[in-house]
């Protein structure tokens, strides 16, 4: 995560690499950790609807925030104002002095407060508590946060509707195709599981690696009976868990976007796993607002999905559980591509030893 090396501007300018998209009329926390070697790291980060925050309780914001803290020991807490400016005075003022007061009832002893009216470059951020703290926003396109991101892979969205629209499920005929057309399909999957089927799973397997292939060339299915047949390989959980982890950033991004795009044409019963995945993939890329806002679209959420919002909730850095999920997806293909032996035969039980 971010080192706080950064000065205000840059911190500010940051912001939509962060979250993964430009916020408005938003209250924008980072919460940051003292280090070792002195530094701080931010801990985590979030938003919340403005008009949640100045028209509700004092501590909503504290409240939205204990969980994703947990038991750690904030060091210091940065709450931003994205906000059009009305007035020469800065919005909400004496609400916004209640929300700082209810993080120190909470144990927060450092909290800093700024407004900014949007993320254009050159604008004038201010401080709450000190009217001589103040600065001009830095290029956000031009941001070494900003960079990082885009050279992983990640996109930035120009807003929190935008961002959001990628997880809005496909038009009403798409999704009535596909699922008239899936349960022949996932029963068929679901037979080769139970009878463990490995050559069928292997070759759904290997059609499913084919369509993470050809969406690394921005190639999606849109064919109502392959996207069909790739939700049902979703049904069993060793083919899910085979491609949960990937050698290369392209390619788990790419397997990310499909999976994305099966479950917007997916049955609500066979998004179920698929949101799972999408979760887990977008956490293990550091992206929880992702993460959580998929995870949000499932009423009945399976056992991987509440393990990742767990280690969400908790700011469990990706990387403690990267490596375990890759040794399982790798023993998992390994499992079902491995050539099967001839079955044994269970030894015959001598006449004299079988019951009446």
């Amino acid at each position: 995560m971010l080192h706080a090396r950064l000065s205000t501007g840059e911190l500010l300018a940051a912001i939509p690499a962060i979250l993964g998209f430009r916020p408005a009329d938003s209250v924008v926390f980072l919460a940051f950790t003292d280090q070792p070697d002195g530094t701080r790291r931010l801990h985590v980060a979030g938003r919340a609807d403005l008009a949640d925050v100045v028209h509700g309780p004092p501590d909503h914001l504290a409240t939205c925030l204990a969980p994703m803290v947990g038991d750690q020991l904030l060091a210091s807490l940065v709450c931003v104002v994205v906000h059009k400016r009305q007035g020469t005075d800065l919005p909400y003022r004496d609400e916004l002095a209640l929300v700082a007061d209810s993080f120190l009832k909470h144990g927060v002893r450092d909290v800093e407060l700024l407004f900014l009216p949007s993320f254009d470059t050159g604008v004038t951020w201010s401080c709450y508590l000190d009217r001589g703290h103040t600065g001009t926003l830095p290029d956000v396109a031009a941001s070494a946060v900003t960079a990082v991101v885009v050279a992983s892979g990640n996109r930035i969205y120009s807003s929190r509707a935008e961002f959001t629209e990628q997880f809005t499920p496909a038009p009403e005929q798409d999704l009535a195709a596909v699922a008239r057309l899936v349960p022949p399909h996932v029963h068929a999957a679901e037979l080769e599981d139970l009878t463990d089927d490995r050559t069928a799973l292997s070759r759904r397997l290997a059609r499913l690696e084919n369509a993470i292939t050809a969406a690394e060339a921005g190639d999606l299915p849109h064919d109502h009976a392959t996207i069909a047949d790739l939700v049902a390989a979703f049904t069993s959980l060793r083919i899910r868990d085979s491609v949960l982890v990937h050698d290369s950033q392209q390619r788990a991004r790419a397997a990310e976007e499909l999976c994305l795009h099966l479950w917007r044409h997916a049955p609500r019963h066979c998004g179920i796993v698929l949101a799972g995945t999408i979760a887990t993939m977008a956490y293990l890329r550091g992206d929880r607002v992702a993460a959580g806002l998929i995870a949000e679209t499932s009423p009945n959420p399976d056992t991987l999905t509440e393990l990742i919002m767990a280690a969400v909730a908790n700011a469990l850095h990706p990387d403690k559980v990267r490596d375990i999920l890759r040794r399982q997806s790798r023993m998992t293909r390994a499992e079902l591509t491995a050539p099967l032996g001839p079955r044994s035969t269970p030894p015959a039980v001598p006449a004299s030893d079988q019951g009446d």
